[in-house]
């Protein structure tokens, strides 16, 4: 089941961590990325976006195939981890004894940025791991609603607060029978809020828009090689 910690570093540094990655740090690159509707039509996402991941030894990133990274618009480029960034994916990996290789950073300016309702893609994700928020500035709301076709045991919704300065963490299981989001609130009741969204992902592309990997056909670089 889900697990939500608090107070996960000191004021100073979660403080300190937010002024970094809000846009005036100027840590963190933020962009205004795309949905794509049934008629082909192009939508804002109510959010900022920026994606960090590390970099494997042949010099690929990993790669998440999310719905948002199949739309052409979206020119999504991976950057190596920013010091504040880092310092953070350091602390929750000696808290908790996982590991992450990729993040999406998410910068919400005010209540009427939002998550729709969606359980994350699976395809890419190492067996197993879990997904990890963590949240600085302003407590949002995180609700989990079950899935009709689901047969695991639990509540038909839960329903998480995000303070400033906490580690959420969803595991494998809960993802696959539930869809989470975060809804829109009275614009000028909420402040702004960032969320470092941690995945341990096994799936990396090549400069040449080829995958391998666990969710790939290819399971190494070099099998894409031989195959040519």
């Amino acid at each position: 089941m889900p697990e939500l910690i608090e107070n996960l570093l000191s004021t100073d540094e979660a403080n300190d961590a937010f002024n970094a990655l809000r846009p005036e740090g100027n840590e963190v690159n933020y962009g205004q990325y795309y949905a794509m509707t049934d008629n082909a039509s192009l939508v804002r996402l109510p959010r900022l976006m920026a994606f960090q991941a590390t970099m494997n030894e042949s010099g690929d990133f990993p790669w998440y195939r999310c719905t948002m990274s199949s739309v052409p618009q979206n020119k999504i480029v991976y950057t190596l981890w920013t010091p504040t960034i880092q310092k953070v994916k350091d602390s929750i990996e000696q808290k908790t004894g996982e590991t992450w290789n990729l993040a999406h950073v998410i910068y919400y300016r005010d209540g009427d940025d939002s998550m729709g309702m969606h359980s994350d893609t699976m395809l890419d994700l190492a067996p197993g791991s879990k997904i990890a928020v963590v949240s600085f500035g302003a407590t949002r709301q995180l609700e989990l609603l079950k899935k009709r076709q689901s047969t695991m045991d639990g509540p038909s919704n839960m329903k998480f607060d995000l303070p400033g300065n906490s580690l959420f963490l969803l595991d494998e299981e809960t993802n696959k029978h539930y869809v989470h989001g975060i809804r829109k609130k009275k614009k000028h009741d909420v402040e702004d809020r960032i969320a470092i969204v941690f995945r341990h992902v096994t799936t990396f592309k090549t400069d040449d828009d080829k995958f391998y990997g666990y969710g790939s056909a290819f399971l190494t670089k070099q099998d894409i090689v031989q195959q040519k």
